[in-house]
């Protein structure tokens, strides 16, 4: 069974001051990408925040990851967004 429906999925996450509209990939065993929409105006620690979470959870390809100290919401608000792509795939799909 896939682990994940391939395709790319736009969202809508909480960031710290405003929503944060990104673009999620994944191929059929693997979350290969997570951009934040070209053009979004990021705030203070989010600049720093942002790649520090997505590289987390491109490397250990789970949502279970520590958030980056000071952006806790952002974090929480990335980690939600990809979660609830992952909980709307198809039941065909197994999820983690």
């Amino acid at each position: 069974m896939d682990k994940y429906q391939a395709g790319s999925y736009k969202i809508v996450a909480d960031g710290y001051l405003h929503d944060l509209p990104i673009a999620i990939t994944f191929t059929k065993d693997k979350i290969m990408g997570i951009k934040v929409k070209p053009g979004t105006k990021l705030h203070g620690i989010e600049k720093e925040a942002i790649p520090k979470v997505v590289d987390r959870i491109l490397t250990q390809q789970t949502v279970d990851i520590d958030a980056v100290t000071g952006a806790t919401v952002t974090s929480d608000g990335l980690v939600d967004a990809l979660t609830d792509v992952i909980d709307q795939m198809p039941d065909s799909v197994s999820k983690f």
